[in-house]
């Protein structure tokens, strides 16, 4: 039997993407409920910093991503390994990336650790070897997958008989924030790239009277010069704005009656907040979604498709929609928290899995 008092916890934290930020700090206020952990180390250039009321109640330390005596020693060191959220396990983006994290993987289970995947995503795996080594990862009777939406869910249950469904750890705390007025000549704009888009886009949108855009910065090491172009194709019509920090995107949002969004915790926010929104068609956004009929989904790069959207939007009914996504996301998260209940709350036994819930 294993009393977990140690925690190593890892993702793509400490460099400034706010979705990533937002699974760290969620990440951490679950934890802070088990009165069980005694230490904490996070895979991060840096020692987080949050606002707010101090909820962190144990030993917090960081290890750098590539200090590998250190990140070693924290992995043998530590009761359970913990995989906090993300999409970090795809190689669309970099396949070293994904060598990275499930060779850090690989070692806990070496080590024999168990590895709990909290609220992950998985692929696009386009890479033959790395749909060897996942496949490899999820077989093994030390690694807890709670997938964060069904197409994920799918594919781990082929490989492994702990799989769960649970949703995004954004969905885990909601953030209280006082109460703000929609503007309903105010959109929030929140994209990667710079903004081609013809005059239709703006004929309609400033004929739904909207006169004011605010720029959301999630990744400001990417985002930020892209937004400054954007700037200045939209300041020919709007009166424009940037939000930079979780505090001033979340009241953008809040604020706005409708979200443009590249980013999932773009769309997730809007959601949460009761703002209408149009997200891109990327794999991140539409697996997380794609069991709701929702017509809120565009290629940026089409002008056609984004007024398409818009017109769809007005038309539907989304308050009935968000009370009923919101409901099933909240009801999934609760997985997150039994999971957690089963290696915090109870003695862990390897071989005597006690939780089996696959809703």
């Amino acid at each position: 039997m294993i009393i977990v008092k140690s925690i190593f916890l890892f993702g793509f934290y400490g460099y400034g993407n706010l979705g990533d930020e937002i699974l760290l700090e969620n990440s951490l206020r679950l934890l802070s409920n088990y009165d069980e952990i005694a230490k904490l180390v996070i895979l991060s250039p840096k020692i987080p910093r949050f606002s707010g009321d101090g909820f962190i109640n144990f030993e917090l330390d960081n290890v750098s991503k590539y200090n590998f005596p250190k990140l070693l020693k924290a992995i043998n060191s530590c009761d359970l390994m913990i995989g906090g959220g993300g999409g970090i396990f795809q190689d669309e983006t970099s396949l070293r990336s994904f060598l990275y994290y499930s060779s850090l993987v690989k070692y806990a289970l070496m080590a024999k650790k168990p590895v709990l995947l909290l609220g992950q995503s998985l692929g696009p795996l386009r890479s033959p070897i790395s749909r060897r080594v996942m496949k490899k990862i999820l077989v093994s009777n030390l690694v807890y997958p709670l997938m964060r939406d069904p197409v994920s869910y799918r594919y781990a249950k082929l490989f492994s008989k702990h799989a769960v469904l649970s949703t995004d750890l954004a969905f885990t705390y909601i953030p209280q924030i006082p109460n703000i007025e929609k503007n309903p000549k105010k959109f929030s704009l929140a994209i990667k790239e710079p903004l081609i888009v013809n005059s239709d886009f703006f004929h309609i949108l400033k004929s739904l009277g909207f006169k004011k855009v605010d720029l959301l910065i999630f990744f400001p090491k990417e985002e930020e010069k892209t937004a400054l172009k954007n700037m200045e194709t939209l300041k020919k019509h709007f009166e424009v704005s940037i939000s930079i920090g979780y505090k001033r995107i979340v009241e953008s949002i809040a604020s706005s009656s409708l979200t443009f969004t590249q980013r999932l915790h773009g769309a997730i926010l809007s959601l949460i907040f009761s703002t209408k929104f149009i997200a891109s068609k990327t794999p991140k956004i539409v697996r997380t979604f794609h069991e709701f009929t929702y017509p809120g989904f565009a290629n940026f790069s089409s002008s056609f498709e984004l007024v398409d959207s818009i017109e769809k939007i007005l038309e539907f009914d989304f308050e009935s929609y968000r009370r009923k996504t919101l409901k099933i996301f909240l009801k999934r998260s609760e997985n997150v928290r039994k999971m957690l209940n089963f290696f915090l709350e109870a003695k862990y036994t390897p071989k005597n899995l006690i939780f089996e819930s696959k809703t």
